[in-house]
């Protein structure tokens, strides 16, 4: 579906035709708005590797297809050139950092086919309802789109972080990068060095020899927090455009653009009709879904609770490539304790303090095999 999503935005721009690009829009806006996973994942059912119905989103046998990310990513892509608007980037964004980039393992040996968003290993067997989610990447599928699908994607990952039109640059993804923009028969060199989901801030550079006034146009993120642009040190008025930040003029010579997006650990929940996430909430940081991994958490994950206003600390993950950050804070979980081998019993809920360290969604499953959970129960206030 992602990719004849796809062809129909690309026909709809060649052609001019209104009444196919709007059609676009509505299986876009259903998508995103309806049926895609925090992490930017789609197709809930394993079965014909299909949508079913609007909410339908389960966590622990949640479908993911990698390839299907990746075709998310494409759309959204062609309607972000189409409509110059900055909105669709939020999606590309999400869908590339978290789905597509748990795809595969760091060592780039390893693959997920399908990837939910809660894996229990013990119950992952075959012939269930769980047979199709595997705790661990694979060396390889019979089917093998998804290895070559990732290949093709990292190797093309500029093409999202810009784009160019006849006088304007767009910058719409934080990458560190490079770029080579011909500008009115003039060449402009664009350097950008990026600290987002460290730091939240990102510093462009422009080169040129020669005289040349054209357009930056930098996406603000939808978690950017009152963000703040510094040209050649000084702070300038922001003109946003469909969720752009314009800057024109005179860019010859060597001009640099500071970015601070004040990017910090956000808890966030579901639309209640989402049932498998109704009371539970997960947490991010930037364009980044966190999860709990029983490495560092122990096991039973679907027995932790957290507070919505649960204060967050960072520190580095020492034990995984990127330099990211890992989560900490202070949660609660279930106590067994008095159960004596009984499977029902009165109610009781006793909840024991415990200290929490969230990972990266798309950098789990690198360690040691175990659980995973991106959704906890919210301890949720009265008031």
């Amino acid at each position: 579906a992602m990719y004849m999503y796809s062809a129909m935005a690309d026909l709809a721009a060649e052609y001019g035709d209104e009444e196919l690009l709007d059609a676009c829009r509505t299986l876009w806006n259903n998508v995103t708005r309806r049926r895609m996973y925090i992490t930017g994942g789609i197709g809930s059912s394993g079965e014909l590797e299909r949508f079913t119905t609007d909410y339908h989103l389960p966590n622990d046998s949640g479908y993911c297809e990698t390839c299907a990310s990746i075709g998310l990513a494409l759309f959204g892509r062609r309607m972000a050139l189409i409509e110059r608007d900055a909105a669709y980037y939020d999606v590309v964004e999400r869908a590339l950092y978290n789905r597509v980039l748990a795809g595969i393992s760091t060592d780039g040996q390893r693959y997920f086919y399908a990837s939910p968003l809660e894996v229990w290993p013990d119950a992952c067997m075959d012939g269930t309802s769980l047979g199709h989610v595997k705790p661990v990447r694979q060396r390889w599928f019979t089917v093998a789109c998804c290895p070559t699908n990732l290949a093709r994607t990292l190797a093309s990952l500029g093409q999202y972080i810009y784009a160019q039109s006849d006088d304007t640059v767009y910058i719409n993804l934080f990458v560190s990068s490079s770029f080579d923009a011909a500008i009115g028969g003039s060449r402009a060199v664009l350097t950008m060095k990026s600290q987002l989901v460290q730091q939240g801030k990102a510093d462009i550079t422009v080169s040129s020899e020669n005289h040349l006034p054209f357009s930056l146009a930098i996406r603000i993120p939808d978690y950017a927090d009152k963000p703040a642009f510094l040209l050649d040190g000084k702070a300038i008025k922001l003109d946003v455009r469909n969720g752009y930040a314009i800057i024109s003029g005179d860019f010859s010579g060597e001009h640099t653009i500071s970015v601070d997006f004040h990017v910090k650990p956000q808890w966030v929940a579901a639309d209640p009709y989402v049932r498998a996430d109704a009371g539970k909430i997960a947490l991010t940081k930037g364009p980044c879904v966190y999860c709990l991994e029983e490495t560092d958490n122990g096991g039973n994950l679907a027995a932790v609770f957290a507070e919505p206003g649960a204060e967050v600390e960072e520190n580095a993950i020492v034990d995984l490539p990127g330099s990211l950050p890992a989560l900490i804070y202070e949660g609660r979980r279930l106590s067994r304790a008095g159960w004596n081998g009984k499977l029902y019993d009165r109610a009781r809920f006793e909840l024991e303090s415990v200290r929490l360290r969230a990972v990266p969604y798309g950098l789990w499953g690198n360690r040691e095999p175990g659980e995973m959970i991106v959704w906890q129960n919210a301890l949720i206030s009265k008031d």
